[in-house]
C-alpha cells in the first residue's frame, strides 16, 4: 500500500492520479476505523474491569458470600442431628422391644413356676429341675422337657398340652398384674422419658435449622440472580440492570438498615 508521502508527492507532481487518491482516502478510512474500534475495546475493557472491581465489593456479593459459608455449616450440622434423631428413634424402638420381651419372660417364668405343677405327675423338684434344665424364659421352650430326667413319654404329652393352652392366654395374661411387671415397666418408663426428651430437644433444634436454612436459601438465591453483566449492563444505561444493581448494592439489609434477626443467627452460629 502507497504511503501518504507517496501519494501526496504523486499529486503534487501534478500526476492527478484517481486510483492514489481513492487509495488515500482508503487509508485514512482505515486509520481512522483502527482508532474507533481500539478506543471502543479500551473502553469495553475499562467498564468490564469496572464492572468486575464494583461486583466484587458490593454488599450483596459480601453478604452472599456469607450467607453460602454458612449455609455449608448449618447443612452439616443439621444432617448431624437428623442422624441423632434417627438414632434416638431407634433406640427407644430397641427399648420398646426390651421391654416387650422381659415382660414376656417374666411372665412365662411366674407362670412356669406357679402352674407347672399342675400337670399330672409334676411336682415341685420335677418342675425345678424342668425349669433349670429346660425352660429358657419362653413357654415354648418347655417343649423340649423330655430331655430332664424324670420326664417321660406321657408327662412330655401334658407338659405340650399345657403349653398350648397358655401360649392362647398370654395375651389376657399380659394385661395381668405378675411378678417384676412393675419395676420392668418403672426401668424402661425412666428410661424412655429421658431418651423422649432428648429426641424432642433435637426435633426442635432441626425445626429451628430447617426454617433458618430456608430463609437463607432463598435470599441466596436473589442474590446470586445478579452478576458482573448486570453491572456493565447498567452502566450502559440499561434501566432493568440499574435497579438490580442498586438491589444489589444494598445486600441483604441496607447499611443503614438494623440486621435481620435471621441473618444475625445464621452468621453467629454458624459463620465459622
Amino acid at each position: 500500500m502507497l504511503s501518504i508521502t507517496q501519494i501526496s508527492k504523486g499529486i503534487s507532481d501534478g500526476g492527478v492520479d484517481s486510483i492514489a487518491v481513492v487509495l488515500l482516502a482508503v487509508y485514512v478510512l482505515l486509520v481512522v476505523l483502527m482508532f474507533l474500534g481500539l478506543s471502543s475495546i479500551l473502553r469495553q475493557s475499562r467498564l468490564a474491569s469496572r464492572a468486575r472491581r464494583d461486583y466484587q465489593r458490593a454488599r450483596g456479593t459480601q453478604h452472599l458470600r456469607q450467607i453460602r459459608d454458612s449455609l455449608k455449616i448449618l447443612s452439616q450440622r443439621l444432617h448431624s442431628l437428623e442422624q441423632e434423631k434417627h438414632r434416638l428413634s431407634s433406640t427407644l424402638q430397641r427399648l420398646e422391644q426390651e421391654r416387650t420381651d422381659r415382660l414376656l419372660r417374666a411372665l412365662c417364668r411366674h407362670i412356669a413356676e406357679t402352674q407347672l405343677t399342675q400337670i399330672d405327675g409334676i411336682g415341685p423338684k420335677l418342675r425345678d429341675r424342668i425349669i433349670m434344665y429346660s425352660f429358657d424364659g419362653t413357654l415354648r421352650s418347655l417343649r423340649g422337657a423330655y430331655r430332664v430326667r424324670g420326664v417321660g413319654r406321657q408327662k412330655q404329652r401334658g407338659i405340650q398340652r399345657w403349653v398350648e393352652q397358655r401360649e392362647r392366654q398370654l395375651p389376657l395374661l399380659t394385661k395381668q398384674d405378675y411378678p417384676n411387671k412393675r419395676e420392668i415397666n418403672d426401668e424402661y418408663d425412666q428410661k424412655e422419658r429421658k431418651l423422649r426428651k432428648t429426641l424432642k430437644e433435637v426435633e426442635k433444634e432441626i425445626d429451628s435449622m430447617s426454617q433458618l436454612r430456608s430463609v437463607a436459601s432463598a435470599e441466596e438465591e436473589r442474590l446470586s440472580q445478579v452478576i458482573v453483566a448486570h453491572f456493565r449492563q447498567a452502566y450502559g444505561q440499561d434501566k432493568e440492570a440499574s435497579e438490580a444493581v442498586d438491589q444489589y448494592l444494598q445486600g441483604t439489609f441496607a447499611e443503614w438498615a438494623p440486621m435481620p434477626p435471621w441473618f444475625k443467627t445464621l452468621i453467629s452460629k454458624y459463620g465459622g
